[in-house]
């Protein structure tokens, strides 16, 4: 599960992995869950025992009912939806829905669960038109928001904070970046879309980080920053929640699934929803039409001091280090 996952994240492309009933599908919930929190694109398939509980209390007894739990309302749990197919208009249906989902281009986590009789079932074939075209990207941009973010980058200090999901529009983003003399921090994963040599990179945020620097950086200074967020959902090791620090600041997060993210961003954020590569794409093209007469910003590196933690004789050799201290050091 987790192969399938990293494959998805790594190859930009949606995977697919089989379990079996009972076990199958328990032993996979740790790697399902990792794939919904990195948005994975992902499709599990695995049959069912049963449809329903028929109270024989079998030792490896899986129903739709159990399954259709690993959905949550409010976003959690392990899958975004669930199919559990009980004949061949059930799967037509999956398979039609399942087509919505990989043309909206976002990111999900699907299960697809065969009941008994299916399972020996020969279903007829039938090719859905375009079944892997994506269709075109709604964005829903505000274009005054559009052209204030473009005002703010070109008069303010600019800091892109970059995750995993902003890695396919890299070239867009360092153009951007060019162009507005930005700095830049990444998540641990969002590591390589930028260069870490490069002078626009000021370090890491999340575990094991400088993210208490960064903020104390900006927070003194908040009235001349402008921060632009993409692609991460800034969870806690990904931000140490970094953002909280940002109340006050002219904050922009940019991303298909910004509803999701909407409870971990300070209300002051404005956020766009729409996909990164389209929206740096317009965004690259609009300042490119502007004049620039940005000056070049130094930004301080913000590297974490080196703490002397070298044993001191052999009578420290077994005291506890903390994990953060061995991070800072590495």
């Amino acid at each position: 599960m987790f192969c399938a996952s990293e494959y998805s994240l790594c190859h930009n492309k949606i995977s697919i992995s089989f379990a079996t009933a009972g076990p199958g599908i328990s032993n996979a919930l740790t790697g399902l869950k990792t794939a919904k929190l990195d948005g994975a694109r992902l499709i599990f398939i695995s049959v069912i025992t049963t449809e329903y509980h028929d109270a024989l209390w079998s030792l490896q007894e899986t129903t739709a009912i159990n399954v259709s739990t690993l959905v949550q309302d409010d976003g959690q749990g392990y899958l975004d939806k669930v199919f559990a197919i009980k004949n061949e208009d059930e799967y037509l249906q999956a398979r039609n829905d399942i087509q919505k989902l990989i043309s909206s281009n976002k990111h999900f986590v699907i299960g697809v669960f065969l009941i008994p009789v299916v399972q020996t079932l020969t279903i007829e074939k039938r090719i859905l038109a375009n079944f892997l075209a994506p269709a075109n990207l709604t964005n829903l941009v505000s274009s005054a928001d559009f052209s204030m973010l473009i005002e703010l980058l070109l008069a303010k200090k600019s800091l892109f904070w970059l995750g995993f999901g902003a890695r396919y529009a890299g070239s867009n983003i360092q153009k951007i970046i060019q162009l507005t003399n930005s700095a830049v921090i990444t998540t641990p994963r969002g590591k390589g879309i930028i260069s870490e040599y490069s002078l626009a990179s000021i370090g890491t945020t999340g575990i094991g980080s400088i993210s208490k620097e960064i903020a104390k950086q900006i927070t003194g200074d908040s009235s001349r920053y402008v921060v632009v967020i993409m692609g991460t959902r800034l969870g806690e090791f990904s931000s140490f929640y970094l953002q909280k620090n940002f109340s006050n600041i002219d904050l922009f997060y940019i991303g298909l699934e910004a509803d999701k993210v909407r409870n971990n961003l300070p209300s002051n954020a404005i956020v766009f929803k729409s996909d990164i590569q389209c929206f740096t794409e317009t965004l690259l093209s609009a300042l490119q039409n502007k004049v620039i007469h940005k000056p070049a910003v130094q930004y301080p590196a913000l590297m974490v001091e080196f703490v002397d933690y070298i044993i001191k004789d052999n009578n420290d050799s077994d005291k506890v280090i903390h994990p953060l201290a061995v991070m800072k050091i590495i």
